[in-house]
């Protein structure tokens, strides 16, 4: 006569011989076992992460400032396409003049201050992120007072557009972005 079970075996109530958890009856002495579910087999464990990100996992790991300056690199981009002058029939585009500087400059912030979240560029990146929302801004401040003037000529027939605010504001966001990126890290 046997004592030990294990999770396999079950023990007969009338012959106590351990006889296979899944027989209906014991081969010893024909005892008629009670149905019961076999137990649960334990669950794997689950696999650890193979280096794949998702583009939520992505967006929630950054940092504020690197959020914010991201959303501003996207308004500076938005803005450089958009319209810097309007009248009742026509829209003037930004990439038909200084937007197309603006736009590349928004790019380049975008890509500096993603290398900047993910730790591989540093204080470089940080560097080029906030020179590439200095040069947009600039063009931007500059083309306002430039398309100001010029609209000022036609007598209030066109009206600044959008896309000009849109790139300052944006050149503006990413400093503010980079800069509270910066301060964290210290």
């Amino acid at each position: 006569m046997t004592t030990a079970t294990s999770p396999t075996t079950k023990t007969c109530p009338d012959c106590a011989e351990n006889v296979d958890g899944l027989d209906a009856v014991c081969r010893f002495c024909g005892h008629r076992f009670a149905w019961q579910p076999a137990p649960p087999s334990p669950l794997p464990a689950p696999l650890p992460a193979q280096g794949a990100s998702t583009v939520g996992g992505t967006v929630s790991s950054l940092s504020l400032g690197a959020a914010v300056a991201l959303l501003g690199g996207l308004v500076m981009a938005a803005g450089s396409v958009g319209p810097w002058a309007t009248t009742v029939l026509v829209s003037v585009s930004g990439t038909q003049g200084d937007g197309q500087i603006t736009l590349v400059a928004a790019v380049a912030a975008i890509a500096f201050t993603a290398l900047m979240s993910t730790n591989k560029g540093g204080a470089f990146s940080a560097a080029m992120a906030v020179l590439a929302a200095l040069v947009g801004g600039a063009v931007g401040v500059f083309d306002l007072k430039s398309v100001n003037d010029k609209l000022q000529g036609l007598g209030g027939v066109a009206t600044i557009g959008w896309g000009i605010y849109a790139v300052i504001a944006g050149a503006g966001l990413i400093a503010i972005g980079v800069l509270l990126s910066v301060g964290k890290k210290r």
